[in-house]
C-alpha cells in the first residue's frame, strides 16, 4: 500500500478539519493555562502562604454582571475593606472582561465605595473606555449620552451585604474611545423618573490610538528574466512610522539573490529619479536598474551602446504613498547614463553610470578565479 506524502495529506484536509483542529488548539491552551495556575495556587496554598488581596477579590461573593455596549462583560464583586480609608459601610470591585478566541482577559479598578455613595464617576482608557459609578439604591437604569446625541440605555447592578437590604447600585459601562465621547449620565428609577444627571465633561476623554507604526506591506510591482535566465522581482514595501507613510521598492534576483533597497540622496535635494542599480558578475553579466520617478509626466531613459532606450513604466496606487510611478530596465550590459526627460522632450535631469559602473567592475573583479 502506498504511503502518503505531506503534500497528499494536505488536499485531503478540508476546510472543517483545520477549524476542528484550531479548537482543539485552543482547548489545550486554555486547559494548560488553567492546570498550571490551579497548580501553583493550590500549592501555595499547601505551604501555609495566605491569598493576597486580589486572590481574595477573585473569590469574593459575586453580587451581578452583565454586557457592555463593546459586548465586553463586567462582574460586580464584594471587596474586603481591610486597608481601605474608614468611613465606607460596603466596598465593591468591578472586573471587565473581554473574550479570546483563546479565554477572556480581564482588567479593572480598585475598590469602590458604594454606601455611602459618595464617590464620583471614574473612566479608564484602553482598548475601550470603561465608565464606573457608584449610584443610589432607587436607581434601576442609567442613560448614557454621547456628544453624537445618541443615548445607550441599561441597568444597574443592586448591592446588598450578604443578609442585608439594599444599599446601593452598581453601574458599569465600555463604549470604544472617541470620538463620540462620554457627556453625562441620566440615573431614573423603577418609573423611570430622573433622579439625578452626572456630568462626565470633566472624567477625562479617552481618544483613538493613532497607529504609531503600520508594519510593512509587500506589493509586487513587477517580474523578469534577465540574460542567462535568471528571474528576478521587484517589489514595493509599504510602511508607516510614527504615523508618516513611507514607500520603497526591493529587487531580489537569481541564486545570488541580493536585496537593494531604494533610496533618495537627501531629503532637502531630492532627485528627480532615484535610481538603484543591480548587476550580476560575468560570466552571466546583466545588470536591472530601477527606481521611482518624481517628475508628473515625464519619463526616464538610460543610454546603452545601443543608444537611448526607455524604461519600462509600472504605475503605482496613490495610496501607498510612492513618491511616483515606478521605472525599470533589464540590459546584458549595464547602461552608462540615466536620463529624465518632459512630456515635450526636454530634458530634465542626467547622471553618468560611470562610477556605479567602475565600482561594479571591481568587484566583479575580486570574484574572478585565478
Amino acid at each position: 500500500m502506498p504511503q502518503l506524502g505531506a503534500a497528499a495529506l494536505l488536499r485531503e484536509e478540508s476546510a472543517a478539519d483545520r477549524a476542528l483542529l484550531r479548537r482543539v488548539d485552543a482547548l489545550g491552551l486554555r486547559f494548560e493555562e488553567a492546570l498550571g495556575a490551579a497548580s501553583e495556587s493550590s500549592l501555595e496554598r499547601a505551604l501555609g502562604r495566605p491569598e493576597d488581596s486580589f486572590e481574595a477579590n477573585q473569590h469574593a461573593r459575586v453580587l451581578g454582571q452583565g454586557a457592555t455596549a463593546t459586548g465586553e462583560t463586567y462582574i460586580v464583586r464584594e471587596a474586603k475593606d481591610e486597608g481601605l480609608e474608614p468611613g465606607c459601610r460596603v466596598w465593591v470591585s468591578v472586573e471587565y472582561r473581554t473574550r479570546t478566541r483563546f479565554g477572556s482577559t480581564g482588567s479593572g479598578g480598585g475598590p469602590m465605595c458604594v454606601a455611602p455613595t459618595e464617590h464620583g464617576p471614574s473612566a479608564s482608557c484602553g482598548e475601550t473606555e470603561t465608565i464606573t459609578v457608584a449610584v443610589p439604591a432607587r436607581v434601576r437604569s442609567v442613560a448614557l449620552r454621547l456628544s453624537d446625541g445618541r443615548t445607550i440605555t441599561s441597568g444597574v447592578v443592586r448591592v446588598a451585604p450578604a443578609g442585608g437590604t439594599v444599599v446601593g447600585a452598581v453601574y458599569a459601562q465600555a463604549i470604544p474611545p472617541g470620538p463620540p465621547y462620554a457627556v453625562s449620565l441620566t440615573e431614573r428609577d423603577r418609573r423611570g423618573r430622573t433622579v439625578q444627571v452626572v456630568n462626565l465633561r470633566r472624567v477625562g476623554r479617552c481618544k483613538k490610538e493613532r497607529s504609531v507604526e503600520r508594519g510593512p506591506t509587500f506589493i509586487p510591482l513587477a517580474r523578469g528574466t534577465a540574460p542567462g535566465g535568471h528571474r528576478f522581482t521587484l517589489q514595493g514595501v509599504a510602511t508607516g512610522i510614527r504615523g508618516a507613510p513611507n514607500f520603497s521598492v526591493t529587487l531580489s534576483e537569481g541564486p545570488h539573490a541580493e536585496e537593494a533597497e531604494l533610496s533618495f540622496a537627501s531629503p532637502l535635494t531630492p532627485k528627480l529619479f532615484g535610481w538603484s542599480l543591480a548587476s550580476e558578475c560575468p560570466p552571466n553579466a546583466y545588470s536591472v536598474i530601477y527606481g521611482l520617478l518624481r517628475a508628473p509626466g515625464a519619463t526616464v531613459l538610460v543610454r546603452t551602446a545601443a543608444g537611448l532606450v526607455p524604461l519600462t513604466r509600472v504605475a503605482i496606487a496613490p495610496r501607498l504613498h510612492a513618491a511616483g510611478p515606478l521605472f525599470y530596465g533589464v540590459f546584458a550590459q549595464p547602461p552608462t547614463e540615466v536620463l529624465v526627460r518632459r512630456a515635450d522632450g526636454m530634458t530634465l535631469s542626467a547622471e553618468s553610470l560611470a562610477a556605479t559602473n567602475r565600482e561594479r567592475a571591481e568587484f566583479c573583479e575580486g570574484y574572478v578565479e585565478p
